[in-house]
């Protein structure tokens, strides 16, 4: 009776430090935030494929309560913010490649530190990938205006604040995400920088 009684006990602990281990596994991989990239990464190629096949260029579309805010209006773009470098094979190349350099980088220093990082540290980094990776597939794919993609006259944007900010920029969820991450990031450093001075 007392072995049956130690067998099932023995069966009960193993199957909790299954359930530990599991749920430990678990809150490994929600606090990485590595499934926060790809999540930003497909929201951004949604986007463009609705924008590109709904609305039609350069025509603008209101918001229904947020028209004082933000409008949709399609537009290609083959250069930097605001269109800088335009037309340009060089630039657009360039684009690229640092596009790529960045996004190298900062997954190497996600791999190198990410022991060290704090939550937040990480997913501001996750958001910032995001959105490198949503304007490196854009750059490069723009290279090739020959395939058959949505990207063939240019990197697809269609968020227009103009309403709220007259003659801004057009832009896109990745360039968001790009634009959010660094200022997070930047503000980050600042706080971190004035703790440790404080220390």
């Amino acid at each position: 009776m007392s072995t049956m009684q130690d067998n099932n006990n023995k069966e009960i602990k193993v199957e909790e430090n299954k359930n530990i281990s599991n749920d430990t596994k678990f809150k490994k991989v929600f606090f990485s935030f590595v499934w926060l990239a790809p999540i930003l990464f497909i929201i951004d190629a949604i986007t463009k494929s609705l924008a590109y096949n709904n609305l039609t260029y350069g025509e603008s579309i209101e918001i229904p309560g947020l028209n004082w805010l933000v409008q949709l209006t399609l537009t290609f773009n083959t250069g930097a913010a605001w269109g800088i470098g335009g037309n340009n094979i060089v630039s657009q190349i360039l684009l690229c490649v640092l596009s790529y350099v960045a996004g190298a980088a900062l997954i190497y220093y996600y791999i190198k530190k990410h022991k060290v990082m704090s939550k937040l540290l990480k997913a501001i980094l996750m958001v910032c990938l995001a959105g490198d990776l949503g304007n490196l597939v854009d750059r490069t794919f723009a290279l090739f205006p020959n395939l058959p993609t949505i990207y063939s006259k240019g990197v697809v944007d269609f968020l227009d604040i103009t309403p709220l900010i007259p003659n801004f920029g057009i832009f896109n969820f990745a360039d968001s995400c790009l634009t959010v991450g660094i200022i997070m990031l930047i503000v980050y450093e600042i706080v971190i920088s004035i703790k440790s001075d404080k220390k």
